[in-house]
């Protein structure tokens, strides 16, 4: 972290010119509320501009009504907060154009969700999940079939001694405090997870973008820009990024594991000391429901932009195929009206690679 790196982070990084935002407190509450809180739209995947509008105009009116504080129209602040970054602003199905969250806006509900003082910060079950996580980490990528046989034994026999332990009557169970910090981790979790997808679906988009560019400052013929998309698709399934979110995918859409969920989930939530710590600003009863909605909006987002990569290029080929057909005919005519003239005496014209490859 140098003097350098952060103050150019301050001035550029959108997150936190959300925060040093003149109306900060007005985008980040509407924002929240709108989009976390009272977000029943999921048709679109984000909220259609009238019903953003209307909304904004609710609470500039309850804001405004002692003092005119913010006077521009509802309109006008949603156009400037994309413009900003802070929403991504696009034409919907209806031709309407549909307002959804940006990962830099997301980042910030995540912070200040941060900031709240819980009772105790939970140590305990963190130091197990970081233990737990490495031992995985190192036990699935160690070579040394003795040692890693060991460590399966040791695990058996652990596994052995609770059953033994059960049959005895020996029932070892959290205490409060102990399911209290389980649950803040499985709740952070859940939050981070949901955030995170904007992320994806933002890194799906500069992918898109930096092949769009691509394409149109290439001067590459149909069949390689065409050979260059289909190469660029197989090595998105691949990326680290891809690859995740197609693992995520197949484990979510699991029917079994679908139903293990919900229940885990149920279970949980009936728990009367989770029932107590539970936090009001985060549902977590439909964290199945937000996970498969985020999963499926990020599997579209993909899919509409390599079907828009796909109508670009067609669209190249056509109009490259028009200036081709119209050259091609003002040869035609310039031979005609100029029969004096012996064509096949003059030198030979050069096909290039974009006709060639027609």
């Amino acid at each position: 972290m140098t003097f350098e790196y952060i103050s150019q982070l301050l001035k550029s990084h959108t997150s936190i010119r959300l925060l040093k935002a003149d109306n900060a407190p007005l985008i980040i509450s509407f924002l929240f509320e709108t989009f976390k809180e009272n977000f029943t739209n999921q048709g679109e995947g984000g909220i259609k501009e009238k019903e953003l509008a209307d909304r904004l105009a609710d609470m500039l009116y309850v804001l405004n009504d002692s003092n005119k504080i913010y006077p521009k129209q509802p309109n006008e602040y949603l156009t400037d907060w994309a413009n900003a970054g802070f929403l991504r602003k696009y034409p919907g199905k209806t031709d309407e154009f549909v307002y959804e969250l940006t990962p830099a806006t997301e980042l910030v509900f995540k912070w200040i969700d941060s900031l709240d003082k819980r009772e105790f910060i939970g140590t305990e079950s963190r130091l197990k999940y970081l233990f737990e996580r490495m031992q995985e980490l190192v036990g699935k990528t160690q070579m040394d079939v003795t040692e890693r046989l060991a460590r399966l034994e040791a695990q058996k026999q652990a596994l052995e001694q609770e059953i033994e332990n059960i049959k005895e009557g020996k029932l070892e169970t959290m205490d409060d405090r102990q399911i209290k910090e389980e649950y803040f981790l499985i709740e952070d979790t859940a939050k981070s997870l949901l955030a995170d997808f904007k992320e994806v679906e933002q890194n799906f988009r500069d992918l898109d973008r930096n092949f769009r560019r691509q394409i149109i400052t290439s001067s590459q013929s149909k069949g390689e820009v065409l050979s260059d998309l289909f190469e660029q698709q197989d090595f998105l399934s691949q990326t680290d990024q891809g690859k995740s979110f197609t693992a995520f995918w197949e484990f979510l859409l699991s029917q079994s594991k679908q139903v293990e969920f919900e229940q885990l989930l149920t279970r949980m939530l009936e728990i009367p000391v989770v029932q107590q710590i539970r936090n009001e600003n985060f549902r977590m009863e439909l964290l199945r429901n937000n996970l498969i909605e985020a999963g499926d909006r990020t599997n579209k987002t993909t899919n509409s932009l390599w079907g828009q990569l796909r109508k670009y290029l067609e669209h190249k080929s056509f109009f490259e195929n028009k200036r081709i057909h119209e050259q091609i005919s003002e040869g035609l005519k310039l031979i005609f009206e100029h029969p004096e003239i012996d064509f096949t005496k003059l030198p030979a014209l050069e096909v290039d690679e974009t006709i060639a490859s027609i």
